[in-house]
């Protein structure tokens, strides 16, 4: 092959080709790995009793789930951010040339507020909290969800059925 006129782009051709046949062998595994990392990780959060296949296969996709509900809260959250500037700045643009702006900055910040309200009440609804004591599932009043310090992923609230104060994992419905 290497005698051959053409024959060093042939073999680099055939580097390329089995480089890029490592990187996408090399990809999958780095996906299967963090799969399984993900995986541990839930298990030692939630520290539930795998009993089959089954088991395993629910508590991977609630957690694929409740990651997902994040990125969709996340998004919207976004959203409302930019709507708000872009209002913002429409309010400066029209304060400049003398318009009485009250009204609009009022139903601006009802707006904002009753959509901020709407995601916070959606999250509650689909979301499920498990006791770091006793490892019971519970769903807390809206006032104490509200209210209650929190993590991205644990809430600080009492148990009902062990009364213990304590940050408590958040799972999906």
């Amino acid at each position: 092959m290497l005698n051959d006129k053409n024959g060093i782009y042939s073999l680099q051709l055939l580097i390329t080709n089995q480089m890029e046949l490592n990187e996408s062998k090399i990809s999958l595994l780095k996906e299967n790995q963090n799969l399984l990392k993900n995986f541990e990780r839930v298990l030692k959060t939630q520290k539930l009793k795998i009993n089959n296949v089954s088991d395993a296969t629910q508590i991977m996709m609630r957690d694929k789930k409740m990651t997902k509900l994040r990125k969709q809260i996340w998004i919207y959250t976004g959203c409302l951010f930019v709507i708000e500037l872009l209002g913002i700045f429409g309010l400066v643009q029209l304060w400049k040339q003398g318009t009485n702006i009250m009204i609009l900055v009022v139903l601006g910040l009802l707006l904002a507020m009753s959509v901020a309200s709407f995601l916070t009440s959606y999250y509650y609804h689909k979301v499920v909290y498990i006791c770091s004591n006793c490892k019971n599932e519970f769903i807390p009043s809206f006032k104490n969800f509200f209210l209650a310090m929190h993590t991205p992923k644990f809430r600080k609230l009492c148990c009902p059925s062990c009364h213990k104060k304590s940050y408590c994992l958040e799972v999906i419905r």
